[in-house]
């Protein structure tokens, strides 16, 4: 590559936080480069990170035209603290961090409504909560898996850590021993999704730009769906000789693009009450896992988060 993309900000998390919609919101900015592929796996990935960043520029950074501010939208960075460290080591640590919380409980609900979605879940999210940390403490073997590393433990991390994911202090407190506050910028869920427009112009004065109103700002992703076939979601999601013999013909960007299509034809978006949990579930879960943690961040942030509390 001519021009060597030299990255300024990321945005690490939360995922099931609005991620995706920042992503296709910040790409439209004619001074703002985002890899076409939102999510590129490589800080949390060891085998990936090992290839090294020639292979991280060269695979999600060929369509680079020397824009100025160049960003990775990725929730995975927040699975290991070792992502953070890794950008650090790479890039510094004068690189703006953005890190989008929400409403822990809802967060969980909204992963695990997820991981059943494409098949990983078969447990209610009571049950599947108690068998967390037993998931994760005795991973098991996924060879077929789409991330392709031989981590013990990250296939659980990344689609069964419903309260692994919605416990922000691990990922709060290490932002701030790597990076000076005026480089950290922490996002309230809620405000960004009722109040978008503002919220989006503050992320651009924070990273050195000027607000803008021309970025399509009424951007809806990743809404909570069920499949209409579970034959064809198991298809897309689940290990089978069919996709092993594809990815041997069959270039990954067609590959990619040809399961984003069947996804979409095959999801049927959540009713409000579908995807909301009862109060009386939300509270039980709160007290029982999220309790301690939200107090904590509140210290650590110096905050209010009283919204989040049942």
């Amino acid at each position: 590559m001519t021009n060597i993309p030299v990255p300024n900000f990321f945005c690490i998390g939360a995922q099931k936080a609005g991620t995706t919609t920042l992503h296709n919101i910040l790409k439209q900015h004619p001074d703002i480069f985002l890899p076409e592929r939102k999510e590129p796996s490589f800080f949390e990935v060891d085998e990936d990170y090992a290839k090294g960043l020639d292979y991280y520029f060269s695979e999600y950074f060929k369509n680079f035209k020397g824009e100025q501010y160049v960003g990775n939208i990725n929730p995975n960075l927040q699975l290991n603290n070792v992502a953070i460290d890794r950008i650090v080591q790479d890039f510094g640590t004068e690189i703006k961090m953005i890190f989008i919380m929400r409403d822990p409980v809802d967060r969980a609900y909204s992963h695990y409504l997820m991981s059943k979605r494409r098949g990983y879940e078969t447990l209610s999210f009571v049950d599947a909560l108690k068998a967390e940390n037993d998931r994760i403490a005795h991973p098991g073997e996924y060879s077929e898996y789409y991330y392709q590393t031989k981590e013990p433990g990250f296939f659980e991390k990344n689609h069964f850590g419903y309260a692994y994911r919605s416990r922000y202090s691990r990922t709060l407190e290490h932002l701030h021993k790597k990076f000076s506050e005026k480089y950290i910028r922490i996002i309230h869920f809620d405000r960004f999704i009722t109040d978008k427009k503002r919220v989006i112009n503050e992320i651009l004065n924070f990273l050195g730009l000027k607000g803008t109103d021309n970025l399509e700002i009424d951007l809806h992703s990743n809404t909570a769906a069920t499949p209409i076939s579970s034959t064809l979601r198991n298809f897309i999601y689940l290990p089978n000789t069919s996709k092993t013999l594809l990815k041997k013909v069959v270039p990954e960007s067609v590959r990619t693009s040809l399961k984003e299509k069947m996804i979409k034809l095959n999801n049927r978006p959540l009713s409000k009450k579908e995807k909301t949990l009862s109060e009386e579930e939300a509270k039980y879960v709160f007290n029982k896992y999220f309790s301690e943690e939200v107090s904590g961040i509140e210290d650590f942030l110096k905050t209010s988060l009283s919204k989040w509390k049942r």
